[in-house]
Formats: structure tokens, sequence, C-alpha cells
């Protein structure tokens, strides 16, 4: 939210667990966003369909 905040958009998300990415997807207007379910499956070509991505960011808790 501070990135946004700041100006920027959400243009998609990647969460393994089923439970949190229904809970985001709850809580956030996803509609249209890129939506990966394995970090270590999503392609450089996944990424590009993304068009000009400036930040990429990583959350762990």
């Amino acid at each position: 939210m501070g990135m946004e905040a700041a100006g920027h958009k959400c243009v998609g998300f990647v969460e393994i667990d089923n439970h949190a990415r229904n809970s985001y997807s709850a809580i956030f207007d996803t509609k249209g966003e890129f939506e990966g379910h394995d970090i270590t499956k999503i392609s450089e070509d996944a990424v590009r369909s993304l068009g000009s991505v400036d930040v990429i960011l990583r959350f762990s808790c």
C-alpha cells in the first residue's frame, strides 16, 4: 500500500499458499492483475508479458 501511496500501481502478485492468495484477492481489487502461484515457476516471458515494470518487490514474513 505504501508503494501505491507513492504513485505506483500493482500489476500482479505471486503467492504459493492458496488461503493467503484467496485472502489477498478478497482484501484487494486484483481483477486484471497477473496472479502467480509459485515464484519458482514464473518464467521470464511471464514477467515480460506484464509490459514495462519499474519495481518488483519481494515480501517475506
